[in-house]
């Protein structure tokens, strides 16, 4: 376990598999067929988002909410405008099957592209949010990191202080 803490830091163990299982056959035909060394499935998690959201803007998780303490809001510093919250939710709550929890990411998207979004896997309407103009997405591997991130600063763009606000403050207009 340590070994792991120190070489995956921000990752969550979520499954050990061992020689023989039908999941590890599966992780190491997918090495053989990739020429890796090993299959390691990595996936998004909440800390791994906050880090991207520290390091990229500047901005940490603020938990409002006493009944929900692990809710984490992630908002402008300029406009105290919320781009993204994570939450832990049982899938029930969500339309999907099962009773266990699981992370979503709930982000400002645009209402063409929320459609478009949701015909696809680990897309769902925004939940506890706007549904025409907030999207909710599964923190659990369905959709790529790269996506998630992408939409992240899609919903930072779309919910920062517009150029007109800025020059107004500034007395440039």
């Amino acid at each position: 376990m340590d070994y792991f803490k120190s070489e995956f830091e921000g990752c969550t163990l979520t499954s050990i598999s061992y020689p023989g299982d039908s999941s590890a056959d599966e992780f190491n035909e997918w090495a053989e067929q990739y020429e890796a060394d090993e299959a390691l499935e990595k996936n998004m998690n909440r800390q791994q988002l906050f880090n991207y959201t520290k390091n990229k803007y500047g901005t940490a998780p603020e938990y409002l909410w006493a009944r929900y303490p692990s809710y984490a809001v992630l908002r402008h510093q300029d406009n105290e405008k919320w781009y993204g919250i994570v939450m832990d939710v049982p899938k029930d709550k969500l339309g999907l099957q099962g009773t266990d929890v699981v992370d979503i990411l709930d982000v400002k998207c645009d209402p063409v592209m929320i459609d478009m979004l949701r015909q696809s896997p680990g897309f769902l309407p925004g939940y506890h949010m706007n549904k025409t103009n907030w999207l909710s997405i599964l923190l659990d591997g369905t959709v790529s990191d790269e996506q998630i991130l992408d939409l992240l600063d899609l919903s930072f763009q779309m919910t920062a202080k517009k150029k007109k606000q800025r020059l107004e403050r500034y007395g440039l207009r």
